[in-house]
């Protein structure tokens, strides 16, 4: 993936006005391309990557090669949706959400705040939480 990363990377990291920012967080961020060139393009700035659990050891060890491996702590992530109650019975609107998600995709499917919190966990998030918001939706935090 970083071979594929490193044009868009220098793209970004040259044509977006970085100096009004000072954090970034790369989702889906793989072996940490875009973090690195972020990060060695614009010292001000302090980024995380987030992917699935198994490539962490790849991201770290690629991102502590480049001597960037002090990416902040203390950092959130918020995932706003339907998010159904943990027994699946109570949100009606996040459960026809769901049902939605299984016609128009192969698998798709509505998740529980306590998935989301165990996604969040497996990530290094440290606490989670889940808060109801209006109508079926919610949001589910997690702090680094």
């Amino acid at each position: 993936m970083s071979g594929l990363s490193v044009g868009p990377a220098l793209a970004i990291a040259q044509n977006f006005e970085w100096r009004r920012h000072a954090t970034f967080m790369d989702l889906g961020t793989a072996q940490g391309e875009l973090p690195v060139i972020l990060a060695k393009a614009h010292p001000h700035l302090r980024g995380i990557g987030f992917d699935l659990s198994m490539v962490r050891p790849v991201f770290e060890e690629f991102v502590a090669g480049h001597g960037l491996s002090d990416l902040p702590k203390g950092g959130a992530v918020i995932a706003y949706d339907p998010i159904l109650d943990d027994d699946r019975r109570e949100n009606t609107f996040g459960l026809l959400a769901s049902l939605n998600m299984l016609i128009e995709t192969k698998g798709g499917f509505e998740y529980t705040g306590a998935d989301c919190q165990a996604w969040m966990r497996e990530a290094g998030f440290s606490a989670t939480r889940v808060e109801r918001l209006v109508g079926g939706h919610s949001i589910a935090v997690g702090i680094k």
